[in-house]
């Protein structure tokens, strides 16, 4: 490939780094304490306040107009309202969140399917004061064993655990 690589290459090629570098960070324990937020509550980490609005799995494909992307397992949605409640711009990075299982292993994003759904918000600086809805979409075996979302203000930051509200089958 020569030296252009192309704007469809370029956000691959960063959601591919933001992804490696949000691996960098993974939590060593686990928590369902009740101390912890759930869906619907805010969950602060940094200059962003997270509200995890649902989480829904089951989606066998995703659509934007004539593309489609099928699942691998099934596709579990991630609905978000990210506010900055900082005094500066930041970027949020769809490829910084996470999802964790109740074994402690780390589910990364579907970059693909994220990207078709809601590729404006995917890599977005949100100034202070300003909120933005994002869609993150996990590509998923077994939904049952997710615990919570593990989301981020920036790839190396500590993150905010949110409990998804799902029962251990």
């Amino acid at each position: 490939m020569g030296p252009y690589v192309g704007y469809a290459g370029i956000v691959r090629q960063r959601l591919l780094v933001l992804a490696l570098l949000g691996t960098a960070c993974i939590p060593t324990t686990s928590s369902t304490s009740g101390d912890q937020p759930a869906v619907g509550d805010d969950a602060v980490d940094g200059q962003f306040t997270f509200v995890v609005d649902s989480f829904q799995c089951g989606e066998t494909e995703v659509k934007n107009g004539i593309f489609t992307q099928e699942a691998n397992g099934e596709f579990c949605l991630l609905d978000l309202t990210v506010t900055n409640t900082g005094d500066q711009g930041r970027d949020f990075l769809a490829g910084a969140q996470g999802l964790f299982s109740y074994g402690g292993g780390r589910l990364a994003p579907s970059n693909e399917a994220t990207i078709l759904v809601n590729a404006d918000v995917v890599n977005e600086e949100i100034n202070p004061g300003l909120s933005i809805e994002a869609t993150v979409i996990f590509d998923i075996a077994d939904p049952a064993e997710i615990e919570f979302a593990h989301l981020k203000d920036a790839p190396l930051s500590q993150g905010v655990k949110v409990r998804l509200g799902l029962e251990r089958g």
